[in-house]
């Protein structure tokens, strides 16, 4: 009975050091390099998802023996996750990124090692899309009506989401208010906000996503929407205070938009732990830069995507290993 006793411990001792290095995020083979990367986007079908997982087949078919894997992570969880190094390379909005560096809402703290390593430059896009039978033609009278809207948004503190609260607030709207006033707010996958809509189990669908989205156009085609349009004030108060972009949704966008239409939006970000190898941040870099025609064609969203600008006005201190490349390329000084 003791050898049994002593080989389900040995088992039970092996199966914990691979527990160990699952939960971490890029292994190292016995020469140092790595051979395992985990890679962080947005909601399964997004754009930056797609992107993510182009890149990472680049990535292994240019590095010997590395697999780079890519998982559904979040704009807004993202940042702790490389934090705790659970993931080693990913997506953000810029402005959550700033906020994130700075320990600004809504973060809790400083993120202070995390390294920005590219501006992917796919801009997303502040959507206010209620259904035609609202009768709603501005956002000012959803409060001045005490409207009961059937929002559904991005899940609860997701990128989308964040814009939703923001631009309700700066109308003097509230959840609480939607919901005082017989409304009530859905926090979901697109895909099911679509079903929602669909259903009529929801009449607006508001968020930030690509530009142009896949999911607002199926919106539009199950149901008759209209889109609402962003006051001119707000789009400067926003930019202002939490350095949204200037966005615009060109006319015939899902062939509901009659007009150039200004809303918000913010470019995104690839970014990773100050503790990433080097080399690996160089390579990352270096697999966007010369796949670029890979990366416009992914998606709509990136067909405007300039390799010589990715490194441009970036937030925050930029990964030493990105550094590296940017500099032989003459990116930066």
């Amino acid at each position: 009975m003791k050898w049994r006793f002593r080989i389900m411990g040995f088992v039970a001792a092996f199966l914990f050091l691979i527990s160990l290095v699952a939960i971490g995020g890029f292994s190292t083979g016995a020469s140092g390099a790595p051979k395992a990367i985990k890679l962080s986007a947005g909601a399964m079908g997004q754009s930056i998802y797609m992107l993510l997982g182009v890149l990472a087949k680049r990535m292994e078919e240019g590095t010997s023996g590395l697999k780079a894997s890519v998982i559904a992570g979040g704009g807004k969880a993202n940042p702790r996750l490389v934090n705790l190094k659970k993931v080693d390379i990913a997506f953000t909005v810029m402005g959550l990124y700033r906020s994130a560096i700075l320990g600004a809402k809504p973060y809790k703290k400083k993120y202070s090692d995390l390294r920005v390593l590219a501006d992917v430059q796919g801009h997303g896009a502040m959507y206010f899309m209620v259904t035609e039978d609202t009768g709603l033609t501005s956002i000012d009278q959803i409060k001045a009506k005490k409207y009961p809207l059937k929002v559904c948004t991005f899940l609860k503190s997701g990128p989308p989401e964040v814009d939703t609260r923001r631009t309700l607030a700066e109308y003097g709207i509230t959840y609480d208010d939607i919901k005082k006033w017989g409304g009530r707010v859905n926090f979901s996958q697109w895909t099911d906000c679509i079903s929602m809509v669909r259903d009529g189990h929801a009449n607006a669908l508001l968020g930030a996503t690509s530009l142009p989205s896949s999911f607002h156009a199926e919106a539009a085609k199950a149901r008759k929407m209209r889109m609402l349009p962003l006051k001119e004030e707000v789009i400067q108060r926003m930019v202002k205070k939490y350095k949204y972009l200037r966005v615009t949704l060109p006319k015939g966008l899902y062939g509901i938009v009659s007009n150039d239409m200004p809303t918000i939006g913010t470019t995104y970000y690839f970014f990773a732990h100050k503790d990433l190898t080097d080399q690996l941040a160089y390579d990352f870099v270096k697999t966007m830069y010369t796949h670029a025609d890979d990366v416009k064609n992914v998606h709509v969203a990136f067909k405007g995507f300039k390799p010589n600008l990715m490194a441009k006005g970036l937030v925050g201190q930029i990964h030493p290993g990105a550094v590296k490349f940017y500099k032989e390329k003459g990116l930066i000084k």
